[in-house]
């Protein structure tokens, strides 16, 4: 299965270069800076989480390369799982055709 750093990874490893515990005589400031890391950084972990979502084949979920094809529904799939499905769509049972995701190939 295709994998993607969790948001938990990021701020361990952020936590390992930082010293986000500060002091123990003032952990408001503490907490306020944990809170900011957060912050800031969890919309860009969930979007790319998001990406390597959509870049996953739904056969074999394995990330997809050029050619990514799709089903008349918009379900995706690789190149290699294209040509072991029998031209119809494994999860709607659609004929495939030949219908490029060009939006997912860039």
């Amino acid at each position: 299965m295709a994998s993607c750093i969790s948001f938990e990874e990021v701020i361990q490893e952020l936590s390992d270069i930082i010293d986000l515990s500060y002091s123990a005589a003032d952990p408001v400031a503490s907490e306020f800076i944990k809170d900011s890391v957060t912050l800031a950084i969890k919309p860009a972990i969930t979007a790319a989480s998001s990406v390597c979502e959509l870049l996953e084949c739904s056969i074999c979920t394995n990330f997809m390369y050029s050619p990514i094809y799709q089903c008349p529904n918009g379900h995706t799939l690789c190149f290699p799982c294209k040509s072991r499905v029998n031209n119809r769509c494994p999860i709607c049972r659609n004929e495939l055709g030949n219908i490029r995701c060009l939006a997912l190939e860039k």
